[in-house]
């Protein structure tokens, strides 16, 4: 089955705000499941928002540690408890995932992007993007969030690398990018494809587009399309 310790699903939409869902004080010790989630599984709509209440998953994990504890501990799927219900048991191992992954940093600290008009994913700048299910619009934005989600009250550390992932279906830019390590915050930015360097990435190449539009006033007084300055590094 699902859940060797606690199997967890509704059909309501979940306000994590509420605090009414309150793991603070699970333990999980020798726990087994036939399927997924060792200890917990969780079958709700509102899950991400859940598991990203709070500091690191506090309200969902109980004593599981992040660096210590088997992944396969804590796992769910972002589903209602009817779609859950109507799903293969093979629909439901593709789209389980463990729940540290929806308040964890992204796989390999790779920040992904994507844009454009064919989209099976739409990228959006919003706070928790990054994953390669939740990628980014704009670079930009990526590097804001890198800064703010990697250093906590301190949004002024300058890291030694940060790496941009290109979704598989590619980035489309509309205007040239200037990287600079003040407002980049880093001294070295990598652009790679998709989940490069993992046992996950993808076959061929990511793409990244420049879209003119004809508007050749949008290169003046610049130095290309994407460029650097104050010793900044680019590795694409």
């Amino acid at each position: 089955g699902y859940g060797g310790g606690i199997f967890l699903t509704g059909n309501g939409n979940y306000n994590a705000q509420s605090e009414k869902l309150d793991l603070h004080g699970m333990k999980i010790l020798d726990n087994s499941a036939s399927n997924s989630g060792q200890s917990l599984f969780v079958a709700i709509s509102k899950l991400k928002e859940w598991c990203r209440y709070g500091i690191n998953g506090d309200y969902v994990k109980g004593d599981y540690d992040d660096t210590l504890s088997n992944d396969n501990e804590l796992e769910g799927i972002p589903i209602n408890q009817n779609s859950f219900i109507s799903l293969t048991r093979t629909q439901i191992e593709n789209a389980t995932k463990p729940l540290e992954y929806y308040w964890s940093l992204p796989y390999q600290d790779i920040w992904h992007v994507q844009s454009g008009s064919v989209q099976s994913i739409t990228g959006n700048d919003q706070q928790w993007c990054g994953n390669i299910d939740e990628p980014c619009e704009t670079i930009q934005y990526a590097l804001e969030r890198i800064s703010v989600r990697k250093g906590g009250l301190s949004t002024t550390d300058i890291y030694t690398e940060n790496k941009i992932g290109i979704n598989e279906l590619g980035y489309e830019l509309l205007n040239p990018i200037q990287f600079k390590p003040t407002s980049s915050q880093t001294t070295k930015i990598n652009i790679m494809k998709q989940l490069n360097g993992t046992s996950f990435e993808i076959q061929g190449q990511s793409e990244i587009k420049i879209l003119k539009n004809n508007e050749i006033s949008k290169e003046n007084g610049k130095q290309g399309w994407i460029s650097t300055v104050d010793g900044l590094q680019l590795g694409i």
